[in-house]
């Protein structure tokens, strides 16, 4: 929303920063997403918390 309201009020580089900050956001997220996936089905890591005595 923020970035709507800077590019609506003309505000062009805090437009681009909202914009870069949210898709950085974004492809953190994804990115997490498919080394989790990765990890636990293709590799057959477990997710669970195992105490190691």
């Amino acid at each position: 929303m923020n970035a709507y309201l800077h590019i609506r009020q003309g505000r062009v580089d805090n437009h681009r920063r909202w914009m870069i900050r949210s898709y950085a956001f974004c492809f953190t997220n994804q990115i997490i997403h498919t080394l989790m996936l990765l990890f636990i089905n293709v590799l057959g890591m477990s997710y669970e918390v195992r105490r190691v005595l």
